[in-house]
């Protein structure tokens, strides 16, 4: 696209609908896979803090022609970052066996093949995942993650690419989301957390070095205080400013959230780092567990959002 401007109202969290003239097109139903369009953005018209990086599209296809109601067949890649931990990969397993539920209940007329992907540690790599799918049939990669980041905005955009499959489309991160928050009070409840409590909550996330994940993650802990009623700051348990354990020793909670999905290794980092502090705070679980599907059904029905919203941008 050259010389539009576009104004973005917004109709849920994640989706947003284009108003205003185009003036010009160097698309017709389809565009070159490695030349995505440049688009130009005006946001004036009162959409907010409306951040760029927010339109997460592939570049494949002008926006409201992947989905058109023709699709038969839908692959879509849920892509996890991958676990050494037994648990976190039960955990996720489990995500992906409620994204399925949640699918098989759909009476669209679209038969929806779930696949498994990692962007770490495990097999098969979401490189690979997508190279593997038949490239005439419509992909959309959802990453089961909570936040923007580098894996969301280079390694699921760069399997894409690479992948050969004539429609693909890239979902966003699972939050930040009210849903999530609501999950991480259940979880700050289980460790003994009450709306007695009163005091400051610390929340620990893995941590990203780019801007729009440490958005992200401001807002996901906005939502726990609101979610809460009480004030919570939030730290990065990579090395990463601001550092988990140094929020926790200069505000002393008693309790600290897991802005995790699952265990694995930062969970493990984030209760050594906690006790590292000498200070007496419990550490909250991650969202998901095995042993509560609930918590995993949380979790799938944002998946299926941030899906719909991909196919419907």
């Amino acid at each position: 696209m050259t010389g539009r401007k576009f104004r973005f109202t917004p109709v849920t969290r994640r989706a947003w609908t284009l108003s205003g003239a185009v003036t010009s097109t160097a698309f017709g139903p389809r565009v070159c896979p490695h030349q995505p369009p440049a688009v130009s953005l005006d946001l004036s018209g009162g959409a907010g803090a409306f951040v760029a990086h927010k339109f997460v599209w592939a570049g494949y296809f002008a926006p409201g022609i992947f989905y058109n109601g023709s699709m038969t067949v839908l692959n879509v890649l849920a892509t996890s970052h991958g676990t050494d931990s037994a648990a976190g990969r039960e955990a996720i397993a489990l995500i992906r066996e409620q994204v399925r539920s949640l699918l098989d209940q759909r009476t669209d007329g679209v038969e929806y093949r779930v696949h498994e992907a990692y962007v770490d540690v495990e097999s098969p790599s979401v490189d690979d995942a997508a190279a593997a799918l038949p490239k005439d049939e419509p992909c959309v990669i959802v990453p089961i993650l909570l936040s923007t980041g580098f894996h969301t905005q280079v390694d699921l955009r760069r399997a894409a690419r690479a992948s050969g499959i004539e429609r693909i489309v890239i979902a966003e991160s699972l939050g930040p989301d009210s849903r999530l928050a609501r999950l991480a009070r259940t979880r700050l409840e289980e460790a003994g957390w009450t709306p007695e409590n009163g005091s400051v909550v610390v929340q620990g996330a893995a941590g990203s070095s780019r801007a729009d994940g440490r958005a992200d993650m401001e807002r996901a802990a906005e939502l726990l205080s609101e979610a809460l009623g009480t004030q919570v700051q939030h730290g990065f348990i990579a090395s990463i400013d601001p550092k988990f354990h140094e929020v926790v020793a200069e505000y002393k909670p008693e309790y600290a959230a897991t802005y995790l999905l699952a265990e694995g290794f930062f969970a493990g980092k984030m209760r050594r780092d906690a006790e590292a502090t000498g200070l007496p705070v419990k550490v909250a679980a991650p969202l998901v567990n095995a042993q509560d599907p609930a918590s995993a059904r949380v979790v799938a029905e944002c998946f299926v959002d941030r899906m719909d919203e991909a196919l419907a941008a």
